[in-house]
């Protein structure tokens, strides 16, 4: 949801009837939380088809989302209301932002519940340019720094290992629905739970049999999902990780590096496919953003329980939109272009296995 001046931003799902409709509300609506109920007047208009050949295919992204149509809604009428998780949502959130500035507060709100409709779109604009975008969005390393941050927490107490693990995987399905279960955040959570569950019943892990275990899962629940930029770069970037960091020599500084440098391998032509952007400083983004992630969250959640914590979040802040200001701006640094053919990409992929 977002709200402007004059006009409230917002999607819902169609009952009865599968997908959701983006709504345009034009007259004063109270604040909606999630999970409302909702009945409204107006015309489902299909979204235009795409024109410009290479431009990014807002349509299509809109239906790898399950997004139908738009709406502009003449009237909209609350029925019942949000759900008691939206509100404890809800209040979770009024914490951060009475903690903090409003775009630093926006920033936590992104990182820790996915909430990206407040973020100061300069800041975002330059993070995309320089590589970072993917930081915004919750996804597997943002589940990673939940998961290794909850294990911490219960390695402290005198638990049985199977135990503190069936503790951890329930935790985390409950910071999902805490996240209103965005589908990066089920494909992240659900492959913790293969390679988690692996422990639960003794059996050998296997990081491949994992990812595509959790892959298989997704596309048979939603089968739309191959079509989303999302999901291909979520999977691409795992693999490209277990395929090629074992090439690397095996040390801290070098690790960082590989670790990046694998991701980009293998998404970096299917971001340039879907936004037309090419970002070679992607690696090098990675590497200096990724410690003031860690900050954001780890201040934004500490301020949910005292206010002062929140300096490490405004710190952090500042901290990646230095890094995002100045990468941006290095020559070369970003490239525009036409989306490559899917021919193209079915060579690209043949040649970097």
């Amino acid at each position: 949801r977002s709200r402007g001046q004059d006009r409230t931003l917002f999607e819902v799902a169609l009952v009865p009837g599968p997908g959701k409709v983006r709504v345009h509300a034009y007259k004063k609506i109270p604040p909606l939380l999630g999970g409302e109920e909702i009945e409204m007047k107006g015309k489902i208009l299909p979204f235009r088809p795409l024109r410009n050949p290479g431009q990014f295919d807002r349509t299509g992204w809109m239906r790898s989302r399950g997004v139908r149509g738009s709406v502009q809604a003449k009237t909209v009428k609350i029925v019942s209301g949000p759900t008691m998780l939206a509100r404890l949502r809800a209040s979770l959130r009024d914490r951060i932002e009475k903690a903090t500035r409003p775009d630093v507060a926006a920033l936590g709100k992104a990182l820790l519940f996915g909430e990206r409709s407040e973020l100061d779109r300069t800041f975002v604009e330059r993070l995309r340019k320089s590589g970072g975008a993917h930081y915004l969005a919750l996804s597997g390393l943002h589940i990673s720094i939940v998961a290794g941050t909850l294990w911490a927490i219960l390695f402290l107490f005198p638990i049985r290992r199977r135990n503190k693990i069936g503790i951890l995987l329930l935790l985390l399905w409950c910071y999902a629905a805490l996240t209103s279960f965005p589908v990066s955040v089920v494909r992240a959570t659900t492959m913790a739970t293969f390679w988690l569950g692996a422990d639960l019943f003794g059996k050998k892990r296997d990081p491949l049999v994992s990812l595509a275990s959790t892959c298989i899962l997704i596309l048979l629940v939603d089968p739309g999902q191959r079509e989303s930029a999302g999901f291909q770069l979520s999977f691409l970037a795992v693999l490209g990780i277990l395929l090629f960091l074992p090439l690397f020599p095996k040390s801290r500084i070098a690790g960082l590096f590989a670790v990046s440098l694998s991701a980009w391998a293998t998404t970096s032509p299917i971001v340039q496919y879907h936004f037309n952007l090419l970002s070679p400083l992607f690696t090098l983004t990675n590497i200096l953003a990724f410690p003031f992630v860690i900050l954001v969250m780890a201040g934004g959640a500490a301020s949910l329980i005292m206010e002062e914590a929140s300096f490490v979040t405004a710190v952090a802040y500042e901290g990646l939109s230095l890094i995002s200001h100045h990468l941006s701006h290095i020559p070369g640094g970003h490239f525009f272009r036409a989306a490559p053919a899917p021919e193209s990409l079915t060579l690209y992929f043949l040649a970097l296995g």
